[in-house]
């Protein structure tokens, strides 16, 4: 088979898909040639009539990622067309801030930040010159600020600029790089949020009710389609105020 004959495909990247709403979200995809999925911990998820088993990484092991992923069984990038990415990364810590200690706070910065950072780096050099989207999942509440989240919101902040600076320096090759930020969304926050207070941040958006999973996937297919949105921060919040 010839290079030109050869069907290039389309992949699609997931980190941090153990969570509940990853599941859910990466359960109504179908449109990808080939899935790779990451989490810390072992699983496996529906996607269309096929089961796709996670590739387990170490979020202790930072320095040797790198090492790590050059040994992953990724396709080439002579066989890819284009490589979306999303991460559903999302760590937080329930101490009160000012008895944060130095271990627990590193740990959010370490999920939120660098892991996030690393990955993407990983990525575009592995398929620069290819068409590459990334989105970081975020939260609307975190960026507005809110009591008890002060370590997830600085991170959270901090992914606006790592996806501007990605924008920016790769936008002329192909790269486009951007940020969801979610709503109040009730699917994994049952056994973190008691009812009273979940039902108090549903009540701070406009719309007065969670953020359907239907809608984060149809906003992840719309960030991945457009390449003319690079460096933005798109809301799926129901109006959250």
């Amino acid at each position: 088979m010839t290079e030109e004959s050869r069907r290039k495909k389309s992949v699609f990247v997931g980190l941090g898909c153990n969570s509940a709403i990853a599941r859910e979200v990466l359960g109504q995809l179908h449109s990808y040639d080939e899935i790779i999925l990451f989490s810390r911990s072992p699983g496996r998820v529906s996607i269309g009539n096929s089961e796709v088993e996670f590739t387990i990484y170490d979020p202790q092991n930072i320095e040797n990622l790198g090492k790590w992923f050059a040994n992953v069984d990724l396709p080439s990038k002579q066989d890819v067309s284009r490589v979306d990415f999303v991460s559903f990364l999302g760590a937080k810590d329930n101490t009160v801030f000012i008895h944060q200690s130095s271990e627990q706070i590193m740990s959010v910065i370490n999920v939120n930040l660098t892991l996030n950072s690393m990955f993407s780096a990983l990525l575009i050099k592995k398929y620069i010159g290819t068409s590459i989207s990334i989105v970081f999942l975020s939260s609307s509440g975190a960026l507005a600020g809110d009591a008890g989240v002060t370590m997830y919101s600085a991170t959270k902040h901090a992914l606006n600029g790592l996806s501007k600076g990605i924008s920016m320096e790769y936008g002329r090759f192909g790269v486009n790089s951007n940020v969801l930020a979610l709503g109040v969304v009730s699917i994994g926050m049952s056994g973190e949020v008691s009812q009273k207070r979940l039902s108090e941040m549903v009540k701070r958006s406009a719309n007065r009710r969670p953020v359907e999973v239907a809608s984060i996937t149809k906003s992840l297919v719309f960030l991945f389609g457009n390449k003319d949105i690079n460096g933005s921060v798109l809301a799926c919040d129901g109006g959250y105020l």
